[in-house]
């Protein structure tokens, strides 16, 4: 496999997010429920696509995380870890925002000013992302939490093809901090559907011939042989 065939899903990835960022930006695109709707259409083939390859707001997380990642570095610090079960936190502002929501519609809901709250939570967006990736997809987003419930149904999940070499590429390049070298088939909750993991066992395909994770349907010469 040739090198630049390697990069070309994180090309088309960025590609495609800030394609959806300009639309959505300039107003070209205004219908959020078909956006809705087909994250959920596509959620039940892939998983989140939406949140990996179409979100706005996890296309400037990507953004904000390339200064902090080189921040981290300069100043050789590393990031404190993370209860792992954070990320359940989601779901439960899920579950509070669909009530806020049901009880706005019949009234139920008193106008609240959130002009400081939004800018507090804002700040906190940018200078947790910067620190964790996708900090705000991962442990906030009440959409993010309801297209992840397609994980656990989606038909084609990445899938471990032969015995992992342990170099755990696949794990440093998640952004959503998937334990991606303990799953066979990768069903995990806060998968984003990004395919950053298979990029990564890609590039230690062209130098090892070893497929660590590879899509069920890819064709067979791959999960025979490692080539392409």
């Amino acid at each position: 496999m040739k090198k630049d065939r390697i990069v070309s899903i994180k090309r088309c990835r960025v590609l495609v997010q800030a394609v959806f960022f300009g639309l959505l930006v300039t107003g070209v695109l205004r219908e959020y429920h078909l956006l809705f709707t087909a994250g959920l259409v596509a959620g039940i083939f892939f998983g989140p696509v939406f949140c990996g390859w179409v979100c706005p707001g996890g296309f400037i997380q990507d953004i904000l995380s390339v200064p902090g990642r080189e921040i981290l570095k300069r100043f050789r610090v590393k990031a404190p870890l993370l209860p792992s079960r954070l990320f359940l936190v989601r779901y439960g502002i899920c579950i509070l925002t669909i009530v806020g929501l049901i009880m706005n519609r019949t009234g139920s809901v008193a106008e609240i000013n959130l002009y400081v709250p939004a800018i507090i939570l804002g700040v906190s967006f940018v200078l947790m992302s910067l620190v964790y990736p996708r900090f705000f997809c991962r442990f906030l987003c009440p959409f993010g939490a309801l297209l992840s419930l397609t994980n656990l149904i989606k038909l084609f999940p990445a899938t471990m093809t032969r015995t992992c070499t342990g170099c755990g590429l696949c794990e440093a390049a998640c952004p959503a901090g998937v334990p991606v070298r303990s799953k066979k088939t990768n069903r995990d909750l806060r998968c984003i559907s990004c395919f950053a993991c298979i990029d990564a066992s890609r590039k230690v395909n062209e130098e090892k011939k070893c497929l660590a994770i590879s899509i069920p349907w890819a064709s067979q010469k791959i999960v025979k042989d490692g080539t392409m």
